[in-house]
């Protein structure tokens, strides 16, 4: 199962400390992961940006940047349209 993942310690608004675990990235490289919550992100939308909550978010401080999984995403029942440089979440 994919899952999100963030670096960013600041932005859980629950969080929940986990056993050290190690995740490989498709470049091969380990990173661990030492916890688990759910983050609220802000996302484009037009003029404005809209913000949504990403549950059961990862905690590995050394990864480079957020990641946000479409597949996680599609599972909680949202639909993901991809078309050129644009992507729709809706719900």
């Amino acid at each position: 199962m994919l899952y999100h993942i963030t670096p960013l310690c600041n932005c859980f608004i629950t969080y929940q400390e986990i056993t050290l675990r190690p995740i490989t990235a498709t470049d091969k490289r380990v990173f661990y992961v030492i916890g688990i919550g759910d983050i609220i992100i802000n996302i484009p939308n037009g003029e404005s940006s809209t913000q949504i909550t990403l549950k059961d978010v990862l905690h590995a401080p050394d990864m480079g940047a957020t990641i946000v999984s479409i597949s996680h995403i599609a599972k909680a029942g949202f639909s993901v349209c991809f078309k050129g440089q644009l992507c729709k979440i809706k719900d």
